[in-house]
């Protein structure tokens, strides 16, 4: 082997350990992040895969680079497509699924935070109304009004939340 040749080889040995490195600790990351909100920690890993790949990857490719079950994969790319954070595409000479990635990783985060916060809001707003009911049945007068009181206060914390949902951006 020339030097040329040995030079050229250790050089790509070396890009492809700190491509392997980034797109490690950029699936590390986007896994943490998820488990930080409440997403899933395995679509995080998949979407973070997907973005960093210059092109579109099969399943078996996911598969195989994120050390995760075919079965594990197809659900949670399933649930990738639902949020419109990746898609099937095809590709000529191939009876595999490939998937890419929708890189507006804001809007998704958005999209997917506003859902999810709009979601937990809704069941808080059954959870007050029931509360509500209770107080309205308390016979002792004093402890009516305390309660009612801090059911005010837990109101307008409520509408104050529910009005800064609203001011999200849609896309930025």
């Amino acid at each position: 082997m020339s030097y040329t040749t040995f030079r050229t080889f250790v050089t790509f040995r070396m890009v492809h350990h700190m491509s392997d490195a980034f797109i490690d600790n950029v699936v590390k990351t986007a896994s943490e992040f998820a488990d930080s909100v409440g997403i899933s920690s395995v679509s995080a890993q998949i979407y973070a895969l997907l973005y960093v790949s210059p092109g579109a990857l099969s399943l078996d490719e996911v598969s195989t680079k994120l050390h995760l079950s075919k079965s594990t994969v197809s659900q949670n790319i399933r649930i990738l497509e639902q949020w419109d954070a990746v898609k099937s595409i095809f590709v000529k000479g191939s009876r595999k699924d490939y998937y890419e990635v929708n890189p507006n990783i804001m809007e998704i985060v958005l999209k997917k935070l506003k859902g999810g916060l709009n979601n937990r809001m809704n069941k808080a707003s059954a959870n007050l109304n029931e509360i509500e009911i209770l107080v309205k049945n308390i016979e002792d007068n004093s402890k009516k009004e305390f309660y009612q009181q801090r059911m005010n206060n837990l109101r307008k914390i409520y509408q104050t939340v529910t009005t800064l949902i609203t001011m999200l951006p849609e896309r930025m």
